[in-house]
C-alpha cells in the first residue's frame, strides 16, 4: 500500500547510508592521534564527524582543495589530515607536525570492511512489495552498478543514478532534478534518505523534496527534518506516524 501522503518513490543515497566502512575511518584516525598525543572527548570527535559530513558536502573548502591538488591525490590526503587534526583540536603547528606521521598511518593500516547496513536488504523488499519506485543516487561519478550486483542489490531498484551523468554533485539540486526527470516523479512525491545532512537533506529540500536524515550514531542534535536511524523506520515514517 502506497503513503497516504502522497509519497509514490522513494530515493537513497549509498554510501554512509545502505553501505559504510568498518570501521569508520575517523574512528581509526581518532585513535591513532590520540596515541600521538592528541586526546579527545566524546563531543570533540562527535564534532568532528559532523565537520566531515559538512566538508565532502562540496563545501567551498573542498572545492578548493580539489583543484589545488588535482593532480596529486597524497598531498590532498596529507591536507585534508591537517584540517582533521585541527577540528580535533590540535594547533595549526602541532597539526602540521602530525599530519605527514597521521597521513602514512592511515595509508598502510585504515583497512576497512565493507558492510550493508542489517536492516537494508528486508526494508527494500518490503517497499517494493509495497510498490514504491525505488531510486538510489550516489555522489560517486563513475557507474557502481556491478558493486550493487556483487552485494544483491542491483534487484531492488528501477533507477541508478551516479552524479557523473548529472555533471554535478550533491548538494546542488540539479542532480536531485536530473533524478527525478529520470524516474519521472515530482518533488512533492518524492523522499531522498540519506545520511548527510548537508549533501542529502538540505540538498533535497532544494529541489523540493523530502530530506530524510539516516544517522545511526546519533551525530546530528535536533536536526530540522524528519531522521531514522534505523532503515525500517522509514515503514512508519510513510504511514505518517512519528
Amino acid at each position: 500500500m502506497l503513503s497516504p501522503n502522497g509519497i509514490r518513490a522513494i530515493f537513497y543515497d549509498l554510501d554512509g547510508t545502505l553501505r559504510t566502512s568498518q570501521p569508520p575511518g575517523r574512528v581509526i584516525f581518532a585513535e591513532h592521534a590520540a596515541r600521538l598525543g592528541l586526546i579527545t572527548d566524546a563531543e570533540t570527535r562527535r564534532r568532528a564527524a559532523i565537520w566531515e559530513h559538512q566538508y565532502f558536502a562540496e563545501s567551498p573548502e573542498l572545492v578548493r582543495d580539489r583543484q589545488d591538488f588535482q593532480d596529486d591525490s597524497q598531498a590532498f590526503w596529507l591536507n585534508y589530515c591537517f584540517r582533521q587534526l585541527q577540528i580535533l583540536g590540535a594547533s595549526e603547528d602541532q597539526a602540521r607536525d602530525l599530519a605527514p606521521s597521521m597521513t602514512a598511518y592511515m595509508n598502510e593500516h585504515f583497512r576497512p570492511q565493507d558492510v550493508i547496513f542489517d536492516d537494508v536488504y528486508e526494508t527494500l523488499r518490503i517497499l517494493r512489495e509495497h510498490g514504491y519506485f525505488l531510486g538510489l543516487l550516489s555522489n560517486r561519478f563513475e557507474p557502481y552498478t556491478d558493486y550493487l550486483a556483487e552485494r544483491g542489490l542491483d534487484g531492488f531498484f528501477d533507477l541508478v543514478v551516479h552524479a557523473g551523468q548529472a555533471g554535478i554533485r550533491k548538494p546542488h539540486p540539479a542532480v536531485f532534478h536530473f533524478m527525478l526527470q529520470k524516474a519521472g516523479f515530482r518533488p512533492e512525491q518524492s523522499i531522498y534518505i540519506g545520511d548527510n545532512y548537508f549533501a542529502d537533506v538540505l540538498g533535497a529540500r532544494q529541489a523540493g523534496m523530502l530530506g530524510v536524515l539516516y544517522d545511526p550514531e546519533g551525530l546530528f542534535e535536533r536536526p530540522d527534518c524528519p531522521v531514522i536511524s534505523k532503515h525500517t523506520q522509514i515503514l512508519h515514517l510513510l504511514k505518517g506516524n512519528p
